[in-house]
Parts: structure tokens; sequence; C-alpha cells
């Protein structure tokens, strides 16, 4: 009977554990739909910063997704008959089948496949950027110089790739600015750059990395 009432209440604090993951990603999936039709709405009236902070609440929604449960009000109910309650435990303890477990194994193996996904697609990009990347030349590598020493960054390295569009910053450990393999004016240039090493300073790359997480 012990066995029984163990294994029962690991059921039901499984059931709780998805019912929870479940109610917590769909509310936060909504919140951060309603907040993307706001910041549309009103468009730049507040600052980018603050539109920065309220998305990483809304990312902390996502990578916490369990609430602490709040206390509820105490309620006396009328005590039930012993036969009842032994019947009650009788019939919620019967053997049968359990999605719960099952659910929470898909969602777990859902989100293992997806983040392994994300990381093979990175490496790849990173070996391919690696392999088709090049120094700048020696008027680009100046410029370089100047802005990364003006911003505190002056050992970062920037290099051209022709596997790229646009100007990006990459690497979560070692980052890297990358260039598309076309010539820039040193005046615009150093405006790619500064714009660049702001995503840098700002640990830009991290909060990508989690939001593909939680994707």
């Amino acid at each position: 009977r012990t066995g029984r009432f163990c294994q029962t209440e690991e059921v039901a604090v499984m059931q709780t554990f998805v019912l929870s993951l479940l109610v917590c990603s769909l509310s936060m999936t909504v919140i951060a739909l309603l907040f993307r039709l706001v910041c549309r709405a009103l468009g730049n009236r507040y600052a980018a910063r603050w539109r920065y902070a309220a998305w990483l609440v809304v990312l902390a929604g996502f990578l916490l997704p369990i609430r602490p449960a709040w206390p509820s009000s105490p309620v006396s109910l009328p005590a039930a008959p012993a036969g009842g309650t032994a019947a009650a435990l009788a019939v919620s303890s019967a053997p049968g089948f359990d999605p719960y477990p099952v659910l929470f194994l898909v969602w777990l193996l859902g989100g293992g496949l997806m983040l392994a996904c994300l990381l093979v697609r990175h490496v790849s990009f990173c070996r391919t950027a690696a392999r088709f990347s090049r120094p700048l030349e020696r008027e680009d590598a100046r410029v370089a110089r100047e802005v990364l020493a003006a911003g505190g960054k002056p050992s970062l390295p920037v290099r051209r790739c022709r596997c790229v569009p646009g100007p990006l910053a990459v690497g979560l450990f070692r980052p890297c600015i990358l260039l598309p393999d076309r010539p820039y004016p040193p005046e615009e240039l150093s405006l790619v750059l500064q714009h660049e090493l702001v995503h840098c300073r700002r640990k830009d790359l991290l909060f990508q990395t989690l939001l593909a997480f939680c994707r």
C-alpha cells in the first residue's frame, strides 16, 4: 500500500509539472505575440534599450517555464466518510495508461532535437565562414583598428567573408565581425564597425543564443 501511494504521488507530481509547463509556454507565447503587436503599434516612441529590457523579461519567462505555486486560502471542507475515502484512493491508484510521462518525453526529445539542429547549423556556418574568410586590406584594417580601439575591443577580429550577405557579429565565446566581400568607403566602414561593436559590447550574441534555445 505504501508503494502504491508513492507511485500515485509521483504520477501527481508529473501531471502537475507537465500541465504547468504547458500553461506557462502557451501563456508566454501569447504575451510575446501581444508585446510584438504593441511594439509595432508604438513604433519608436520608446528607446531601444527599454524594448530590449522588456524582451529580456519575456525571454526569462520562456527559460523559466515553472512558476512558484501561490498559497491558496484555507477552505474547510466536510470530512468524507471513511468508506468513500478508501474507495476514492482505490480508484485513483488503479493501474492505467498515464499520458503525462509520454508528453514530457516527447517535449524533451523535440527540444533536444531542435537544439542539436541549431548547434549543427551554427558549427557548419562557423566552419564555412572560417574557410571562405580573409583578412582586411591595409586601408580597411587601419580603419578597423581605430574603431575597435576607440570602442574598447582592440583585439576583436574583423574579416571579409564572401558567404555573408551583410555585416554581422558571430561567435559566442570568440566573437568576430564578418564583412561581405565588397568595398566600403572609410566613413561607411567606420559606421558599420561601430554598429557591430555595439552588438558585441551589449552581449546580443548571448541574447540571440538564448532566443534560439527558447524556440
